[in-house]
């Protein structure tokens, strides 16, 4: 059982400074929020690492007794995630309000103010921060045996991740200047927003749609938006193509020219799948690109060439221009010379 510890200090220790990247703009604010001399920020530090090994332990334990079907729910880590980020986000807009508060008065602090900037609550809330290496130390944790070999596994990620969280130590110099403890609350507010909008993003993707518009692009799914099926090719019908069940023509075309004169005629913006027996001319591939087109082709070869097309078709998505259209083909390994 203790390699599995090993195998998340390991972890830990490589994946640390991405840990380290996601934590800074959490862990900075919050040790800069209130004064501190250095026996104090270690303290809160001790504090924070606490937290954060409660949150590993008991994720460790979680994963590992859900196992590989934890690891393999999609919707489920997304949903996480949406929620540690906003826990984050509303506790660091939290802090930073009640610190503000009593810098600016000399009353006494409520009982809800020692919440406030608690190095403790952060490490907890942060602990099950969906994060690049957090994601790694699932994925392994889901097959270390069970609930025990995933909390040991997540113990040593903890220890491994928390050797780049000590050096934090120093910010008790800044910490005692009020001016850098009234950053400390401005940049807890910012980091609250952030992590909100990254809840809010990973439930309705809206910085991927936010992106695509500026760069004036657009998703198509060939899985699902209507598809117009074109070849070229003798012996192919309908009926080979019954896989595709968002195909809304076949069209079947036996000349180059014939090819040229179909495609000038298709409106802008149009979703093909070319299936061709030799490469599209020049000519053909600048007039779809130029007519704003969207043409993914395959060039049949072997045997199992068209069947592992659409199984290709049915599991990406092409990023597509309003400004031109493209032509994609699709990469096939080669057939295996037969001895």
């Amino acid at each position: 059982m203790f390699h599995y510890f090993v195998e998340g200090l390991l972890l830990g220790l490589a994946l640390g400074t991405t840990c380290l990247v996601t934590c800074v703009p959490i862990y900075v604010p919050v040790l800069m929020q209130k004064q501190r001399n250095m026996i104090q920020t270690i303290m809160a530090i001790v504090a924070l690492s606490a937290g954060r090994f409660i949150s590993y332990a008991a994720f460790g334990l979680i994963v590992g007794f859900l196992g590989q079907k934890f690891a393999t729910s999609v919707a489920f880590s997304n949903h996480l995630t949406a929620v540690s980020y906003a826990a984050v986000g509303i506790y660091l807009i939290y802090s930073a309000f009640v610190t503000g508060h009593s810098e600016k008065t000399s009353c006494p602090a409520k009982k809800y103010s020692k919440l406030s900037a608690n190095p403790f609550i952060v490490g907890v809330v942060t602990g099950i921060s969906i994060c690049p290496s957090f994601l790694g130390a699932i994925g392994r944790a889901a097959d270390a045996g069970g609930a025990l070999g995933g909390m040991m596994l997540f113990t040593g990620f903890f220890v491994g991740t928390t050797l780049y969280v000590l050096p934090l130590g120093f910010l008790s110099f800044l910490s005692k200047n009020k001016i850098f403890r009234l950053v400390g609350v401005v940049a807890s507010i910012v980091a609250g927003i952030w992590f909100l909008s990254l809840a809010v993003d990973k439930e309705f993707y809206i910085f991927d749609d936010v992106k695509l518009y500026i760069e004036g692009a657009y998703l198509v799914d060939y899985s699902e938006d209507p598809l117009v099926v074109v070849t070229t090719v003798d012996g192919l019908t309908k009926e080979d193509f019954k896989g595709i069940k968002n195909m809304a023509s076949f069209v079947k075309i036996d000349s180059d020219s014939d090819m040229l004169q179909y495609f000038g005629k298709q409106k802008p913006r149009g979703l093909f799948f070319l299936v061709l027996d030799k490469d599209p001319s020049p000519e053909l591939m600048n007039s779809a690109v130029k007519a704003k087109q969207n043409v993914v082709f395959v060039i049949l070869s072997g045997e199992n060439d068209l069947e592992n097309s659409l199984n290709y078709l049915r599991s990406y998505l092409f990023k597509a221009r309003e400004a031109r259209g493209f032509m994609f083909k699709i990469p096939l390994k080669p057939a295996k010379a037969k001895k």
